[in-house]
């Protein structure tokens, strides 16, 4: 998640506990909102709950698209799609474990590290610890594309 994005909107709606953690991986910034002023507010702004609603809709959109994903992508096309999206808001330089990247796209660190070490042979990445460089994006949108 990148700045102005949300979480814990489930837990702020059904009153339930919350359905995942967070770890900041960098000095963060939070505003936290309590459910009841939160539901006051939605229902004093209707137009409030209509684009809540978009945005889980969106999520869940999202997640089947991962599951799908999962389930009929082999691991480079994964891998290179969670890497061109994380690109897509933080740049070449993207600053994750291999063991995050890997709970991502449903793999084993090794499987990633693999992965990883492959196209680091072939120019498309570099790998420092923490952080992987992305040098040849059009060859890494070419293995999400799968072509």
């Amino acid at each position: 998640m990148g700045a102005g994005d949300l979480f814990g909107e489930v837990a702020v709606l059904d009153g339930q506990d919350r359905t995942a953690d967070a770890t900041a991986g960098e000095p963060t910034e939070l505003f936290v909102l309590r459910r009841e002023d939160f539901l006051g507010f939605l229902e004093r702004e209707p137009k409030v709950a209509v684009r809540l609603i978009a945005l889980l809709c969106q999520r869940i959109r999202w997640q089947s698209e991962r599951m799908e994903e999962s389930v009929l992508q082999p691991l480079p096309v994964r891998l290179a799609r969670r890497l061109c999206a994380l690109a897509e808001d933080f740049g070449s330089e993207v600053h994750i474990s291999q063991e995050q990247l890997g709970i991502f796209v449903g793999a084993a660190r090794e499987s990633v590290n693999r992965q990883l070490q492959t196209w680091r042979k072939d120019g498309i990445v570099d790998l420092q610890r923490g952080r992987i460089m992305l040098h040849n994006m059009s060859k890494l949108t070419a293995v999400a594309r799968n072509d």
